[in-house]
This record gives C-alpha cells, structure tokens and sequence, in this order.
C-alpha cells in the first residue's frame, strides 16, 4: 500500500455522523462535495471526496497528522483552491456564493497562525 492509499484509506474509514438516517429523513443536504480533488501545487493529496451533511448534522474528520483533514476542510470553504470535483452548500456551487453569502452560512477556524504582516487592517477585520 503506497502512502496515498494509506492516507486515503485513513480518513476515509475516519468519517462519522452524529445522526442516524431516521433521523435525517426530509432534512435537506446543506453541505455537499462530489468527487472533491485536493492537494497543493497541482498535485493531488486526496480525490473522491464524497460528503453529504444535512442541517443540524456534526461531521466529524478523523485521522493522523498529514492526512489531508485541514486540506479538504480549507477545499470546502474555498481558502485553497480544489483540483477537481464541486462543493455545494444548499445546493449552490460555493464559487458561486459572494464572501458575504458564504459568511453567513458558514465559519472555520483553523488552527495555524495567521500571518498578519502581510494582510491590511481590511483583511484582519473581514477575517
């Protein structure tokens, strides 16, 4: 098994959900990727990436230290941009959405350190 397959096979058996299908029955999806493609420099990390959350529904990643967890979360908000697949969020493309839009549906926050020298006092405040 190449490290790839490991990295993949890592998180793919690490995706849980706090709701049972019952429960989830009529709910709309909210967040939803389809063959999602992500990496760095062009080069992909993890492909496939196939997640359906309804409302109301915790999604929880899982797995080691460079597994690729922080890429596709950064993927899914649009703070790096993915090689492959599309990203909805209530059924909207999020290319689509305005950094308006996205704001009042969504926020992360990520654990690395903003490099604040290089960002304007716009930035900061927006961020």
């Amino acid at each position: 098994m190449n490290e790839s397959t490991e990295r993949d096979t890592a998180l793919t058996t690490a995706i849980g959900s706090s709701a049972s299908a019952a429960a989830l029955a009529g709910k709309p999806i909210y967040l939803e990727t389809k063959d999602l493609v992500v990496g760095y420099d062009g080069v992909p990390l993890i492909s496939d990436v196939n997640i359906q959350l309804h409302a109301g529904e915790i999604l929880t990643l899982i797995g080691p230290n460079g597994a690729g967890k922080s890429t596709i979360l950064k993927s899914i908000v649009g703070y790096l941009d993915s090689l492959g697949g599309a990203v909805y969020i209530s059924g909207r493309p999020v290319g689509e959405l305005s950094a308006h839009e996205l704001s009042l549906e969504l926020s992360v926050m990520l654990t690395e350190r903003m490099r604040t020298e290089l960002l304007t006092c716009a930035d900061i405040v927006e961020t």
